[in-house]
This record gives structure tokens, sequence and C-alpha cells, in this order.
């Protein structure tokens, strides 16, 4: 499906394993030999402090996560910006069709 993409935007996707600590989503996918590095993560990540769900439960969750999202330049800075032809033209075409693609 990304190929697709790929050949009429100009733009290269990649796969890479959970970036920890960059999404508020890494807990639902905890490496078995991390479980108790969970902690330290709850800790720092103020939306496990509202979670119904205690850290044990989280651990054992475990689902795979597609963190699909607005591509940038200078982020996490005063500069920060999106891609627009990418973010607003690309990006929900792609996100679309993901989730077409998943519910076959």
């Amino acid at each position: 499906m990304l190929q697709k993409y790929e050949g009429t935007s100009g733009f290269r996707f990649t796969y890479s394993g959970v970036s920890e600590g960059i999404s508020d989503m890494n807990y639902l996918q905890v490496d078995s030999k991390k479980r108790n590095e969970l902690q330290t993560y709850a800790t720092n990540n103020p939306v496990l402090a509202e979670s119904p769900l205690d850290l044990a439960t989280l651990a054992d969750i475990s689902m795979p996560i597609a963190d699909i999202g607005p591509y940038g330049f200078h982020l996490h800075e005063s500069k920060e910006k999106v891609d627009i032809a990418f973010t607003f033209h690309i990006l929900p075409r792609l996100l679309k069709d993901i989730i077409y693609a998943l519910q076959k």
C-alpha cells in the first residue's frame, strides 16, 4: 500500500520499531524484556496516571501499534512546522486506506 503513495507523492516511507518516549501509545506495546521499565515510563507519562488499568494489565495487553501522523521539520522546537502537502493531502487518504484495509 505504501508503495502506491511513494510513487505519487515523492515521500519515502519506512517501518521502524516503537520509539519509546515519543508516543503516548507506547504503553500498548511493551517489550517483554523491558516490562520492568514500565513504572519509569508511567511516572513520566501523565496519560497513564489517569488510566483505569494498572501497569500489569497494560503490560499484558501488548498489542501492535502504528503511529502514523504528520511529517514536518524542526520537530519539538519553536520553529516546528508540518509539511502541508503531506499532512493535508497525502496523510488523510493514506489513513483512510489503512483503516479500510484493517477492516477486511
